[in-house]
């Protein structure tokens, strides 16, 4: 391959620092079948490499996102609302993992680019863990209250089943 590009932490904050539209390259590598992935090209870095990419017989699934798509978030059906709301995930987190968020999250704050971007996904994504946490103690209640019902349940109905009592005999 003659263009493949190899970022470095000086190309993202060039490029975030530039103002152009930014893309994230990605492709399977089929002899060690393991991802590869480039965000945050510039679109000639972008356009060299995915022409090398669609040219190795090493690569397939070849994909070019602009990474504008990719902060957006990935939506769902609120039944209750009647209408497609969106999520804490954006479509990066969602496609390739929360690594990829997280690093683009890092470099955007570091550059000093994108902090209202930021901010926004970073609050989305913690009004999310809390209404989970909050969940999650509704749950450990809710169980504990089966539980213990469930206990005497149990132990009522093996205390009647020994008393030669059947369902619904007192």
């Amino acid at each position: 391959m003659t263009h493949m590009t190899n970022m470095t932490d000086d190309n993202y904050e060039e490029n975030l620092k530039s103002g152009e539209d930014l893309f994230f390259v990605s492709s399977v590598r089929i002899s060690k079948y393991k991802w590869f992935r480039s965000p945050l090209m510039n679109k000639t870095q972008s356009i060299n490499l995915f022409l090398d990419l669609m040219n190795d017989p090493d690569h397939k699934d070849v994909n070019v996102q602009s990474e504008n798509t990719l902060n957006k978030y990935k939506k769902r059906f609120d039944e209750n609302k009647g209408e497609w709301v969106n999520t804490h995930i954006t479509l990066r987190e969602q496609q390739f993992g929360a690594r990829y968020q997280d690093d683009y999250e890092f470099y955007c704050e570091e550059c000093g680019v994108n902090l209202d971007k930021i901010k926004e996904v970073q609050s989305a994504r913690a009004e999310y863990v809390n209404l989970v946490a909050g969940s999650k103690v509704e749950q450990h209640q809710l169980n504990s209250e089966l539980n213990t019902n469930q206990y005497h349940g149990v132990f009522f109905f093996n205390r009647h089943e020994k008393s030669g009592l059947t369902k619904g005999q007192s």
